[in-house]
């Protein structure tokens, strides 16, 4: 286990800190400004940072197994000022959920060949990072109701998805989301489907599951990830899916993120099930309404709760 994130450079305004005067209590780092920010008034804050990814201890993040990661909380925050607490200074030292603002992200990720990335926000290079076949599967997959193989177990044995640089740079863009997470994979099957969510509109989410092909219990997730996103949308609470696309990722946690889930293997079908439905009714709560998931854990965790017990029995066979 790292550091976690370092921070080597930081200005705000223009104003050069030096990081090592200044006071770190656990993953808190307090900035005394010589300039007050009023309200209303925007500040530009441009901080070079460092993160190593965790090898051995996953806990929300860090690899997988050789040759797949799932990647969280690399990156410098502010903090929540709100009008109830003030300064948000919970220290998330692994246990604790987040509570973040809304941001826009525009995010980079540069991996080596055969890597696939998965993120929050929306691929906005597929032709360059895919080769033809593949960016035309992912394409057409946005359009189709019908469950399609975007990358089959043979088709990562060929080593012929990604474009053949030695490098490729997978770039996503995210409008009003609390938080920014990706993962890869140079091993993984990727099946998808897409489904109306909104029919006043026709507008579409992309429902994905990206897992080891050795896990067979996630061969259905696929379908109980789009079962749970067209019932948030038609049946309860009755509102569409606020994303593009929900990505259901085979990982060693149990953890929601905007239009991101990292679930670990389930040894049952009814756990496997339970597990889909509940990371993914997390999409309102907090995500779309921004809570505060460690102070109104009840909230949070008793919506998706909820979401078991109203999508389960609908996948579970009597």
């Amino acid at each position: 286990m790292g550091e976690g994130v370092t921070i080597s450079a930081l200005t705000i305004n223009g104003e050069v800190f030096d990081v090592k005067k200044l006071a770190i209590e656990a993953t808190n780092m307090t900035v005394p400004l010589h300039r007050a920010i009023a309200s209303r008034q925007a500040a530009t804050v441009r901080v070079s940072y460092s993160y190593t990814l965790n090898k051995g201890s996953h806990q929300r993040t860090g690899e997988v197994e050789p040759g797949a990661a799932f990647v969280a909380y690399f990156f410098p925050r502010i903090a929540v000022y709100d009008d109830i607490d003030g300064w948000n200074k919970l220290a998330y030292t692994g246990d604790q959920e987040f509570y973040n603002d809304f941001c826009n992200f525009k995010a980079a990720i540069t991996v080596p060949k055969d890597f696939v990335v998965w993120a929050t926000g929306d691929l906005k290079n597929a032709d360059q990072v895919l080769t033809k076949k593949y960016a035309q599967r992912l394409q057409d997959a946005e359009r189709k109701d019908a469950v399609a193989a975007i990358i089959t177990a043979d088709d990562a044995k060929r080593r012929d998805i990604t474009a053949p640089n030695a490098q490729n740079t997978w770039r996503f863009e995210a409008r009003n989301v609390t938080d920014f997470v990706f993962a890869t994979s140079d091993h993984y099957v990727w099946k998808s489907t897409s489904l109306v969510v909104d029919p006043a509109t026709q507008r579409r989410t992309r429902v994905d599951a990206v897992y080891n092909p050795k896990h067979k219990d996630f061969e259905e997730v696929i379908d109980f990830s789009r079962k749970t996103v067209e019932a948030m949308s038609y049946t309860f609470p009755k509102w569409p899916f606020p994303y593009a696309h929900e990505t259901v990722f085979d990982g060693l946690d149990q953890m929601e993120y905007p239009m991101m889930v990292n679930d670990n293997p389930t040894e049952t079908r009814k756990d496997a099930i339970e597990l889909t439905d509940h990371e993914i009714f997390h999409t309102m709560f907090p995500f779309y309404m921004g809570i505060n998931e460690t102070k109104y854990g009840w909230m949070d965790e008793g919506w998706a709760t909820i979401g078991e017990w109203l999508i389960s029995p609908s996948s579970t066979p009597l």
